[in-house]
């Protein structure tokens, strides 16, 4: 048997989370570095950094933090959010007011 390295066997990184790679992506899109859209939104880079990578839930952050996020990167609070069932509802709220419009 061979001892190199090679020979081991190297298990996958798990799948990176949706949420994450979704607000990442936003961010690269709308031409923003992590410090642009920390320093517009109010928060700290950590923090920022955390949301982007799933270290901190961004589905605890406050509104107003939320909406500074989504000027800034020029979306929707629904595409930055992670939790399913607030999706759902932002989705819902989204087309309630369309029809009241």
């Amino acid at each position: 048997m061979s001892n190199s390295k090679c020979d081991k066997v190297v298990k996958a990184r798990p799948p990176r989370n949706e949420a994450k790679t979704k607000l990442k992506a936003l961010r690269v899109k709308a031409g923003k570095t992590q410090k642009e859209v920390a320093e517009a939104a109010g928060v700290s880079l950590a923090i920022y950094y955390g949301y982007e990578q799933g270290a901190r839930s961004i589905d605890g952050a406050k509104i107003i933090t939320l909406v500074k996020i989504c000027n800034v990167l020029g979306c929707d609070l629904k595409d930055i959010m992670e939790n399913k069932e607030t999706i759902k509802e932002l989705k819902e709220y989204d087309t309630a007011r369309m029809t009241y419009a």
